[in-house]
């Protein structure tokens, strides 16, 4: 017995936490690329929120999600996504940094909206 399996794929969200032991507050943006690194354009990608400076002895969690949309089509062509992370210009003057300090993704979850379906009795 052969089986297809089509899913439909509207939305989506990628939501984590980022973990800054930098002492600079972050803002994120995030682009669809193809397997030549290119942007897809017809897949928006919406970053919630910013992430404020911490240290190594405290560092701060920000919860942080990814929102999408994009028809099946277009989705075939998707190969990564590139989260650009930029330092807010006020809080760099004066701040060094050193080896200990950097940047985590903890708690990876990716949630779709749209559907499977199986032909169970293609021949």
């Amino acid at each position: 017995m052969n089986a297809d399996i089509d899913l439909e794929l509207n939305s989506g969200k990628i939501s984590f936490n980022l973990v800054n032991s930098l002492p600079l507050d972050l803002s994120l943006s995030a682009k669809a690329i193809d397997v030549n690194g290119e942007t897809i354009s017809e897949i928006p990608l919406e970053v919630s929120g910013s992430a404020a400076g911490g240290t190594v002895e405290n560092p701060v969690t920000t919860p942080l999600e990814i929102l999408f949309t994009a028809s099946g089509s277009v989705l075939d062509r998707l190969d990564g996504i590139l989260l650009t992370i930029g330092v807010k210009a006020e809080t760099l003057q004066g701040v060094c940094l050193n080896e200990n300090q950097g940047l985590q993704l903890t708690d990876v979850q990716l949630s779709i909206n749209g559907g499977v379906e199986f032909n169970l009795w293609n021949e």
